[in-house]
């Protein structure tokens, strides 16, 4: 019995064969990025797979499937995109992402695609390139959902709706004026208590977390041991620099 992938691989192939641009592009557009990647992985030779990843129409899901590309499929890919295609894509990813694919190009390379980044975005970039891959620093995003500690339940509610750039909130992170990770909430936590209650009087104060040094290897078993969806990580002043999401480290 064939399975999801098998059809879409055979759906590809057929296209390929056909020679039919239009057909590959529109299979394609339906197709999970990480389908995409796996067939791109298969693909015998180099310019197969450019035929492919070349027929991704969308920026986002082209951006996405460059991101679940195996390393030295990405590391090819990256060698053939136009510059000005790059940078469109670059600005597609999350900042963790991003960093990931700069970090396979040379440094020249690299540092043009820095410098077409907007401020904001080139500075998160530089941040997380300062750490190494197997490191907690290496795989953390610096988008991530806070709060100060006298925010009401009410006030965090709000600002909840309006986040738009964080990657995946699972927790409320409650913090201090100086970025000092102080407790944590559940979304639950803010709709069960009084809307008036301050998120400081009901957060959780006994807080996993790792410093950005930390092993790859040791996130994941935290991640693992004590079940969690995000584990923040916490400079050694206390300062909240970012967060790791599960799906950061279920290939580690």
């Amino acid at each position: 019995m064939q399975n999801d992938l098998d059809i879409l691989r055979r759906a590809v192939d057929g296209a390929q064969e056909a020679r039919d641009a239009e057909r590959l592009a529109s299979i394609l557009g339906d197709a999970h990025e990480a389908d995409i990647a796996a067939i791109l992985g298969d693909l015998e030779n180099a310019e197969k797979r450019w035929t492919v990843f070349s027929a991704i129409r969308d920026d986002a899901q082209a951006a996405r499937t460059l991101i679940e590309c195996r390393e030295d499929v990405a590391d090819e890919i990256l060698t053939r995109l136009p510059p000005d295609r790059l940078t469109v894509l670059l600005e597609e990813m999350h900042p963790d992402d991003r960093a990931d694919i700069l970090g396979l190009m040379d440094r020249t390379a690299a540092a043009v695609q820095l410098a077409e980044l907007p401020a904001e975005e080139r500075g998160e970039a530089n941040e997380l390139l300062r750490y190494p891959d197997e490191s907690a620093g290496g795989l953390m995003t610096p988008d991530f959902f806070w709060v100060r500690t006298g925010a009401t339940a009410n006030e965090a509610i709000e600002r909840l709706r309006a986040a738009k750039d964080v990657e995946e909130i699972a927790y409320i992170y409650v913090l201090d004026d100086a970025m000092r990770l102080q407790g944590v909430a559940s979304i639950r936590d803010l709709l069960t208590h009084p809307a008036h209650s301050t998120v400081g009087s009901f957060m959780t104060t006994a807080i996993h977390s790792v410093s950005p040094d930390t092993d790859q290897e040791e996130v994941a078993r935290r991640v693992a041991r004590y079940n969690l969806v995000a584990l923040p990580v916490v400079a050694a002043d206390g300062r909240m620099l970012g967060v790791i999401t599960v799906d950061d480290v279920i290939d580690v």
